[in-house]
């Protein structure tokens, strides 16, 4: 249940940032602001695991503001594989965040093994 809750966390956070790119924010701003009460009930501590599990895939980034907290942003590198992971709404089956995860990066491993045979034929 926890795993599920913070998966549906982490994506809530996800498709905020991504209809909104400039924004940033603590957990507990996350908490409070980010996340409609009616929608989703939750504890900060919630809130910083589904934001670890976002900063573990890279899918957004932390960092130290002039207040000394720990401010969350959506990284923009990343934006057409978020795209990709919200868009997974279709309803055919339910997912989690982390199967849509092992996807992506199965996806990944397959491009870099691409440009690594592009490369070695380049070479030879």
């Amino acid at each position: 249940m926890y795993e599920v809750r913070r998966s549906h966390i982490a994506r809530a956070i996800l498709d905020y940032l991504f209809k909104h790119p400039a924004a940033q924010d603590t957990v507990s701003g996350i908490a409070d602001w980010w996340l409609p009460e009616e929608k989703i009930k939750t504890r900060a501590a919630i809130v910083k695991d589904a934001l670890t599990l976002l900063v573990n895939e890279g899918l957004v980034l932390e960092r130290i503001g002039t207040d000394s907290q720990v401010h969350y942003r959506i990284n923009g590198d990343r934006l057409i594989e978020i795209e990709s992971l919200l868009r997974e709404k279709d309803g055919s089956r339910p997912s989690t965040f982390i199967s849509v995860c092992r996807r992506l990066l199965h996806a990944i491993f397959h491009r870099i093994k691409l440009l690594v045979i592009q490369i070695n034929r380049t070479l030879n």
